[in-house]
């Protein structure tokens, strides 16, 4: 008869967990990746190094090492300079799924910041955590969860292991084949049943100058996991993005190495800074500090000015919904710690980015969002933040204009183990636990951009009213076409004889059959007015052609009158002794070849009202145009750098307005260039061109451009030129609006060569055919 009995049972684990915990809870081959080089920095490491080998469809820049080429690829290695691990450090540590080495310091922390905190001296925190750090290989741990090494199974089928200690003359090797344990033999196992071998060995690794260090070495591959291009690229970027721009480890450095020829990856948001920089100290008592700087690009500083802003003690509770901070006595203590925020925010708008503007919202649109770094290191990427939109930006409407989203910034949040302690990341790795702390950081941190956003929108409608104020003639001729169809309207339509608008007062009129006419008339003034502004248009236009041709043959003026001269003299002498002599002959021969030269070098310079656009290669009238400036050139000892043969792209234009456009800044270049002040100088004038985005830029190795005339520099009549008439500029950009391109002058930057005059011709709306 069967009696109640106690029996002790115990949790076992299954081999099948080390699948569970590597290849399905480690979420991407970039997180598992993190996971090792964050292990590099909990040991000690200095140095840290990533490499992709031997992918399936991708050549190698060079060939592998003799010990890499031998495995089946991907073949991915880590490698650090860390203290590396002994035998006890191995078995107790790395084979120790899930260990407590590292909570335990954590625990520790938390139960002194407890202390610190009650006693009310908080400085002598500071003390305990140096300890805990030199206790630690220098640092305190990243990581608390003792399952980030586990990474490994994600990366590949298996794993070489070797790790040595300065003290130790061999280095510990480990091989794993994880099948083993994804598959045992014989059916289900229990993990310790697994067998593994640990080998004590003469060192088969140069571990570099500390001759310490560890070895990771994944290979084989996973079956549904493909590495390819794309793919290598994003770890490369990852890896780059792992330390914070701002609070990053001297003494911690990480390399991804290039083993295949990869693009680069430019980041256009190093090339094209954000105009509004937000900086923010949040203390824990949910009070923050916030500078906010507006730092207009070129093209907008002509209508609005570099502006600052300075709050303290923001009270960012005021801003959360649904009475998030509310309590019986007012806003309870935020429970997160504090913290520092920084953000870069971009307006995607054609008027602000020009001609980066496609270039930087795609970027931001794959990238944009508020990284998450502790003690300098990223915990959590910015685009994951906009992925699951933590900051709850997107529920007030995606991408619009109006409103801030992740699609307009790049930031980080900065976070220190001292003080955020309860910030605790997902086993997963893919953010942290929504506790409470979580929640208070995020509603901290979404505050701070509400509190951006009032003055990114002051910004944008400053932007806004100045452009809406400038009013051209073509918009003056619209307006009169429009008023002259809506009082014909009103003429047809309108009840005059009810007149419930009163329109007959306003006509000073009481004979309401009479009123259509007079409406009628007034809209064909109206009309008239706007065929009276057409012509002046075109007259202006002629003038203003005449007047570009004007300067374009000023520049073959001093070759002409010198061969024009030489000719009189000669005919003259002629016509006085009459007769010539051969040398006289072929003197004047010469002289005519030479006016011939000059005036079919400035030919293509000529513009006329009847010139019709056509299909050109945009070198064509640079080349042009550099023609007629080649003696000056010459005589100056000016470099000329121009785009080469086969480069540039298609445009339908007006070749004669080009040329023109271009002499126009060849001319100013090559003036500046030729002064005495710049004869100690280099003397460079470069012309490139980008067929991707369709611009040309002109820039020179001369004084540069004064901000006294930047705001005015395309008016007529400025100039910095004692002898200038202020008009080339003025002529350039009247012929480039007439065929949907533009211009504008850009600062040179601090990395550029030529550090002078810089423009930048954007023909993007310009058709090729």
């Amino acid at each position: 008869m069967a009696k109640p009995e106690t029996v002790p049972v115990r949790f076992t684990a299954d081999a099948h967990l080390i699948s569970v915990l590597g290849e399905q809870l480690i979420t991407s081959e970039q997180v598992g990746i993190l996971e090792l080089i964050k292990n590099a920095y909990d040991a000690g490491a200095q140095r840290c190094s990533v490499a992709i080998e031997k992918v399936p469809g991708m050549e190698p820049l060079q060939e592998p090492a003799a010990e890499v080429a031998a495995l089946p690829g991907p073949v991915i290695t880590i490698v650090d300079d860390g203290v590396g691990m002994d035998r006890n450090r191995i078995e107790a540590g790395w084979l120790r799924a899930a260990t407590t080495i590292r909570t335990q310091v954590k625990d520790r922390l938390r139960e002194e910041r407890a202390k610190a905190l009650h006693s009310g001296r908080l400085q002598a925190l500071d003390a305990i955590v140096q300890e805990l750090a030199e206790a630690n290989d220098g640092r305190l741990p990243l990581g608390e969860k003792g399952i980030g090494r586990l990474a490994t199974h994600r990366l590949g089928r298996y794993l070489w292991l070797r790790t040595k200690t300065r003290n130790d003359q061999f280095e510990w090797e480990l091989r794993i084949d994880w099948d083993k344990f994804d598959h045992p033999e014989g059916g289900p196992a229990e993990l310790s049943t697994v067998p593994l071998e640990l080998r004590h060995q003469r060192q088969t690794f140069n571990y570099g100058p500390k001759n310490q260090g560890t070895v990771i070495r994944c290979y084989g591959g996973r079956p549904g996991f493909i590495w390819d291009e794309r793919l290598i690229i994003d770890v490369a970027r990852t890896v780059a993005n792992l330390q914070s721009p701002r609070t990053q480890d001297s003494a911690f450095s990480v390399e991804f190495k290039q083993v295949y020829q990869l693009p680069k990856g430019e980041r256009p948001i190093e090339r094209v800074p954000p105009p509004i920089v937000v900086e923010a100290d949040i203390k824990d008592s949910g009070l923050a500090d916030i500078s906010i700087t507006f730092i207009a690009p070129t093209w907008l500083s002509k209508v609005v000015s570099d502006t600052e802003s300075k709050r303290e003690d923001e009270d960012l509770r005021d801003r959360a919904d649904d009475n998030y901070w509310r309590t019986e006595g007012g806003f309870r203590r935020p429970s997160c710690g504090s913290f520092k925020m920084y953000l870069g925010i971009w307006n995607r708008d054609q008027k602000w980015l020009r001609l980066d503007r496609a270039e930087v919202a795609k970027y931001l649109e794959n990238f944009g969002g508020v990284a998450v770094y502790r003690d300098g290191i990223a915990v959590v990427p910015a685009d994951y933040v906009a992925h699951n939109d933590s900051l709850r930006l997107n529920v007030r409407g995606r991408k619009k204009g109006s409103k801030l989203t992740y699609y307009n910034m790049i930031g980080e949040i900065e976070l220190s183990q001292k003080l955020n302690l309860d910030i605790i990341d997902q086993s997963s790795r893919e953010g942290q636990l929504r506790n409470r702390q979580f929640r208070d950081l995020m509603e901290l941190a979404r505050a701070v951009v509400l509190v951006a956003e009032e003055y990114y929108d002051d910004v944008r409608s400053k932007v806004k009213n100045a452009d809406v104020a400038k009013l051209r003639v073509p918009t003056v001729r619209q307006h009169a076409r429009l008023a002259a169809d809506v009082l014909a309207t009103v003429a047809t339509h309108y009840a005059f004889d009810e007149d419930e608008m009163r329109l007959l007062r306003v006509l000073r009129t009481e004979a309401w059959d009479k009123a259509p006419d007079v409406l009628k008339e007034i809209s064909a003034t109206l009309l008239r007015l706007d065929k009276y502004l057409g012509v002046i248009n075109d007259q202006n236009k002629g003038l203003i052609e005449a007047a570009g041709f004007g300067l374009a043959i000023s520049v073959a003026l001093h070759e002409l009158r010198k061969s024009v001269v030489s000719i009189y003299s000669l005919a003259s002498k002629a016509v006085d002794s009459g007769a010539i002599t051969p040398k006289q002959l072929e003197t004047l021969k010469q002289q005519a070849a030479t006016v011939e030269s000059e005036l079919r070098r400035i030919d293509p310079l000529r513009v006329t009202r009847l010139e019709k656009a056509r299909v050109f290669n945009i070198r064509e009238p640079i080349i042009a145009a550099v023609s007629a400036f080649r003696p000056r050139l010459n005589s100056a000892h000016i470099a000329l750098k121009l785009p080469a043969v086969g480069t540039g792209f298609v445009v339908k234009a007006r070749f004669g307005a080009l040329a023109q456009v271009f002499a126009n800044l060849i001319d100013n270049a090559s003036y500046w260039l030729s002064t005495p002040s710049w004869s100690e100088h280099d003397k460079i004038i470069e012309v490139t061109c980008d067929p991707n985005s369709r611009t040309v830029t002109v820039s020179d190795s001369g004084p540069g451009l004064p901000d006294t005339v930047r705001d005015r520099l395309f008016l007529p009549f400025v100039t910095t030129k004692p002898e200038g008439q202020g008009l080339g500029l003025y002529i350039c950009r009247f012929y480039l609006e007439q065929m949907k391109a533009d211009i504008e002058d850009v600062r040179p930057r601090k990395s550029d060569r030529l550090s002078g005059a810089r423009f930048v011709l954007d023909f993007a709306h310009v058709p090729e055919e």
